[in-house]
């Protein structure tokens, strides 16, 4: 596990590319695989800073993680912020703290100034857009108590209908064409940005050399690509749902 200090006075003026990719500025936390605590990191952070988090030269991508805070913080202790980066899709993340399981939504951070006197633990921001797919998220010994140091992260690969079950149907005699308005239910081709859906049921032929990029691809049937010369399918994110 890798540590850089990410205080906004010590980025100032430098570049960030050169800066993430000098080792040399990094403390390592080795992982500890015996008990107390159990196939873990345990790290020592300076309250009242910032610091990005992650493992080897990428971001993790975990679906779950938890995180205990130690007992030692006070309801008078600075807050830490940690940003954390990935590089699969994760649509949403779930921040759920201690036992009574609050739930903290992304984009409740309401600074990123460390600072900022009102931070709540659990408080965040998720960027998940191509070039910048980062998790900030604060810790503050302002609302820790015995029963809720425990902060559970579950990431989401997707949001919406693309989370909703598929009733599967048999699939329907007759084959579209991506390219033909009249093959879509509004009758119009999907343009760029659009969110797709290949519905349960449909035969859809993919036949255009290059399509705009499209935000958001589901496919719930049949999808298949016209096999007589080179062709390009492009979004921001595809999920193979069934079909």
């Amino acid at each position: 596990m890798y540590v850089l200090p990410w205080d906004d006075s010590i980025r100032a003026g430098k570049n960030e590319t050169e800066y993430l990719l000098n080792r040399t500025e990094y403390g390592k936390i080795l992982f500890k695989p015996k008990v107390n605590p159990r196939n873990s990191w345990t790290f020592p952070f300076v309250t009242g800073h910032k610091y990005k988090v992650h493992w080897s030269a990428t971001g993790v991508d975990f679906e779950t993680m938890k995180i205990e805070m130690s007992e030692k913080w006070e309801h008078s202790d600075k807050p830490v912020y940690i940003v954390h980066n990935y590089t699969d899709v994760r649509a949403i993340m779930d921040v759920d703290i201690g036992s009574q399981k609050k739930i903290f939504g992304n984009d409740t951070l309401p600074s990123q100034d460390i600072t900022y006197a009102n931070y709540e633990t659990g408080q965040n921001i998720h960027y998940n857009e191509t070039d910048k797919r980062q998790f900030h998220m604060v810790f503050t010994g302002k609302n820790v108590t015995t029963e809720n140091r425990l902060i559970k992260l579950t990431g989401h690969r997707c949001n919406g209908s693309c989370l909703e079950e598929i009733e599967e149907v048999q699939t329907e005699n007759r084959t579209r064409y991506w390219s033909q308005a009249s093959d879509w239910p509004d009758g119009v081709v999907p343009g760029n940005g659009s969110d797709v859906t290949i519905l349960s049921g449909w035969n859809m032929v993919f036949d255009m050399e290059e399509s705009p990029l499209y935000q958001v691809i589901q496919i719930n049937g049949i999808l298949t690509f016209k096999n007589d010369s080179d062709r390009h399918l492009h979004a921001e994110h595809i999920f193979v749902r069934a079909g």
